[in-house]
């Protein structure tokens, strides 16, 4: 391995091919080690194209059936973002493809094995994994599950906005939720929201803070319902490891038009 590239990886951890806890990057490696890419929430900015080259390796290789929750994380920290059901969109993994359970039979009733997995799982698995699995909504307003290191990396430059671009209700929505966390049931009561066309209004806000990442849905097996918190209370690391990406690209910005 060269020299660059060693200094490239110098976030990166070298550990043993039997660690449980991190995510292989098996293009780069060595005669007795793989690299990997720890699930902790330091900042790997500075290597996004190394990590995309890494992800699309990783999603080229066979994926085996899902059948539990724990192979629902190895899938997602696999594939770093995918959908939910299979309306997640063209070209984006889901889990649905992938979870090999019975759909409802026949005079069966409610919604099937397959269906109930997947509903569960989609608020278990960040809940049981908060430093490794992120929950939100992607352009569209399509539900996602994403590895930490992928929202690092890769979404939270690409879609984060900050909340003055964001709506003038979005902004209210967001002003009530400093003060502590609340259901969607809650805040649309709040609002005086609960009657059409008010509550259409209110969703497309609520859905407008989740997609520029200023709100997230709170991690809680306790929860019941969809209860909201600032993005920032609940994922200061990835602020400010946007910050700094930020304030890295500014300056390069800056060095490369003083040349």
């Amino acid at each position: 391995m060269r020299t660059g590239k060693l200094l490239a990886f110098q976030r990166l951890s070298l550990c043993s091919k039997t660690s449980t806890d991190v995510f292989p990057l098996t293009f780069l490696s060595t005669p007795n080690s793989i690299a990997y890419l720890s699930i902790v929430p330091s900042p790997v900015f500075y290597y996004g194209d190394l990590y995309r080259r890494a992800m699309i390796h990783s999603m080229k290789r066979k994926v085996a059936a899902v059948h539990t929750l724990k192979q629902a994380r190895a899938y997602i920290l696999q594939v770093g973002i995918c959908g939910i059901f299979s309306d997640a969109g063209v070209g984006m993994p889901n889990l649905w493809e992938v979870v090999d359970l019975p759909d409802r039979q026949p005079g069966e009733k409610g919604w099937g094995q397959k269906i109930i997995a997947i509903w569960r799982w989609k608020n278990e698995l960040p809940a049981i994994y908060p430093a490794e699995i992120f929950y939100g909504k992607i352009p569209a307003g399509r539900a996602v599950l994403m590895s930490m290191d992928y929202l690092r990396i890769e979404h939270y430059s690409k879609h984060h906005r900050p909340l003055r671009e964001c709506s003038s209700l979005a902004q209210k929505i967001y002003e009530r939720l400093k003060l502590d966390p609340l259901t969607t049931g809650s805040l649309r009561e709040e609002l005086n929201m609960t009657q059409r066309p008010e509550r259409n209004r209110f969703e497309r806000a609520l859905q407008e803070l989740q997609i520029t990442l200023n709100i997230a849905r709170r991690n809680s097996l306790e929860d019941e319902n969809d209860t909201w918190v600032l993005f920032s209370d609940q994922y200061l690391d990835v602020v400010h490891a946007g910050e700094l990406s930020h304030r890295d690209h500014e300056l390069t910005s800056d060095r490369h038009r003083s040349l």
